[in-house]
């Protein structure tokens, strides 16, 4: 892994934010203001390794806007699947083959595993809808963004089985907001018999995060929707 300067760091970060804020509506007049703030801001917060070890073992370091961490490699196949198929899921980037000693003696990957890189595309869900408002239109988009990855995931053969509202993240892509399923350390096989209480796990996620503990009526038509979605 190389050793990025403290000025080159700094410089990439602000590139990121240029580029992050250019996907944003009005885009023009917010880089004005980021580019005339930058010299009377207090010094940017600048990338650097963030170690962290999850409670099923995954290590993982955050570093130069990627992320690294060991991996199952059955289930990474069964993520490159769902990669090569289109569907909105967090992007792999690619597999350290020659990982550094640095990147070794963090990682630590058993014999069944191997070091992944991914990128994680624009920010936590959960966090993002508890501090902006979003539109009914909105909403229901993303709803049936959820939905849709879930099932053609489903139609492909596999549960996530971890797919909480702090496993997605969002992005704004040509002024439009799109979520992203992230995190597949737990991905399995489907088991048909799984379905019934997997709709009700997402339908439940949407009711208390999306739509704030809404009304039965807009439920249903989620529930009618998501059964339409289901092709197995």
């Amino acid at each position: 892994m190389p050793i990025i300067k403290p000025e080159r760091r700094r410089e990439i970060l602000l590139d990121v934010r240029r580029k992050r804020i250019s996907q944003e509506p009005f885009a023009n007049e917010r880089l004005e203001d980021f580019e005339r703030n930058l010299k009377s801001r207090r010094p940017i917060k600048i990338f650097r390794e963030v170690p962290k070890i999850l409670n099923d073992g995954t290590r993982l370091i955050y570093y130069n806007n990627q992320l690294y961490r060991n991996f199952p490699k059955d289930k990474f196949e069964m993520w490159k699947k769902l990669v090569n198929a289109g569907l909105a899921v967090e992007p792999i980037l690619g597999v350290e083959d020659k990982p550094t000693k640095r990147l070794l003696n963090f990682v630590k990957p058993k014999e069944n595993e191997i070091i992944v890189r991914s990128k994680i595309v624009g920010e936590n869900l959960e966090n993002y809808l508890q501090e902006n408002k979003i539109s009914l239109a909105q909403k229901v988009s993303l709803a049936k963004q959820m939905i849709t990855t879930i099932t053609k995931l489903w139609e492909l053969g596999y549960n996530h089985t971890d797919a909480h509202i702090g496993n997605w993240t969002i992005n704004i892509e040509n002024g439009f907001l799109k979520v992203y399923l992230i995190d597949f350390i737990k991905l399995e096989l489907l088991s048909k018999k799984e379905i019934e209480e997997e709709k009700e796990r997402v339908l439940f996620y949407i009711r208390q995060y999306i739509f704030d503990n809404t009304n039965d009526n807009i439920m249903n038509i989620f529930q009618r929707y998501l059964d339409s979605k289901i092709k197995l």
